[in-house]
Formats: C-alpha cells, structure tokens, sequence
C-alpha cells in the first residue's frame, strides 16, 4: 500500500496518539482462518477489513459472545467442516507479534503526549497483547472491543473513546490500517491516518511533528 498523508499542516494541538493494534503496531497473517477451511467462492475474496463483516465475528469483538459460541457460530456461517476447538487453536494464535521496533519507537514518542490503544478485539488475543507480546504499561489507556461493548467503525464507539480521554476529538492522532475506520474517526473530528507497519507508523508520526524527523525511519512491511 502507498502512504499518502491525509493532513500536511503541523500547526495542530494534537495531545493523544491513538493506536489500533492488529496491522499497525502488531503483525497479522491475511486472515483470520486458513483459506482452505472455507468455501472457495468466499476464501478468494475475503479480506482483512471484512472480518467484522462476519456477524459471529462482530458479536465476538464486542464482548457479546464468548469464544466457545463464536467458534460453534462461525462453522454454521462460514459452513467450516473444521470442529469448533480446532478454529479457536488457530485463531488464539491469529497474532503473531509486534513489529520488529514497535517498543521502541513507542519509547520515542515525547511524554507529554497521552497513548491509547482502540483495537477490534476479544478475549482470546488481549491476553496475548498484554502479557506475551508486553503492551501491557506500555499505554496510558486501553480500550478493547470486547471490553467496551462496541467496534470500529461505529460512530458510538469513537465517540466513547473520546469522553473517556476528556478532550476534544481534534486533539486525537489515530492511527489505524483500515480506511473504513479511518473515515469513521475523521466522521467525529479525529485526526486520522491510515498506515500498514510500523514504518509508516513512524512517518505519520514525524509528519505529524510527534517524532524527530531526523532520526532513521523504519522499513514498512
């Protein structure tokens, strides 16, 4: 994917740098399940930024279901002959890891800026996010899908993430890979970018006066 700056003006008071994880800060295979498991006519057009297209998917990622009801749900939607146990061994493990960089370049961000993650997730992949991967402290605020109750892209969503942070939407960086998102966080007057890796992560933090433009930008994926 290209990166093209959205904004070009530096003269924003921006105070909050808001990440999504998945495709950003950390490393995604193209999807959620292997392509083989499902039927071919739904496996060759499915994309990262449809997932939530799936309703057993969302009702997951909202906290609305547990994993074991997702797992059942989903192989009558997608008409998987996988069992249940064996999509959840793979999708816990869906996340593979940060990109190669990300702590430290979330070290460079200066401390007067407030950090925030706003990540479509569930129960299975925030323990993992927190403890295995050590995101954990790293972040002022956290807000998980499945914790909240809702997701990206709905306006209700953002609009949460906004009064728990006590500012105004325009003082907000957001970062995401998904322009859906990305339209729908400038839709309540974010600032919002879209970029894939941690290498465009830091351009749009530079471009955006975060980041010391001097120092050497990391490798997109």
């Amino acid at each position: 994917m290209l990166y093209e700056p959205r904004v070009k003006n530096m003269n924003r008071e921006l105070s909050v740098i808001l990440f999504d994880l998945g495709g950003v800060l950390v490393e995604l295979p193209a999807r959620p399940i292997p392509a083989d498991w499902v039927d071919l006519a739904l496996s060759s057009g499915q994309k990262l930024s449809d997932w939530l297209t799936s309703p057993a998917a969302k009702a997951f990622e909202k906290g609305e279901i547990r994993a074991a009801q997702f797992a059942r749900e989903l192989v009558n939607e997608m008409k998987l002959s996988i069992a249940p146990e064996e999509i959840l061994a793979y999708f816990t493990f869906w996340p593979k890891g940060l990109f190669p960089g990300t702590k430290a370049l979330i070290g460079r961000i200066p401390p007067h800026y407030t950090l925030a993650i706003f990540s479509n997730t569930n129960e299975l992949h925030w323990p993992r996010l927190m403890s295995e991967m050590e995101l954990e402290g790293c972040f002022d605020y956290y807000f998980a899908s499945f914790q909240i109750g809702m997701a990206k892209p709905d306006t209700a969503a953002f609009q949460y993430v906004v009064r728990a942070l006590s500012c105004e939407p325009s003082e907000i960086l957001f970062l995401d890979d998904s322009q859906t998102n990305v339209d729908a966080a400038r839709l309540v007057g974010m600032n919002a970018e879209r970029v894939s890796g941690i290498g465009q992560v830091e351009q749009v933090l530079a471009q955006n006066g975060v980041l010391d433009c001097q120092w050497p930008v990391l490798p997109s994926r």
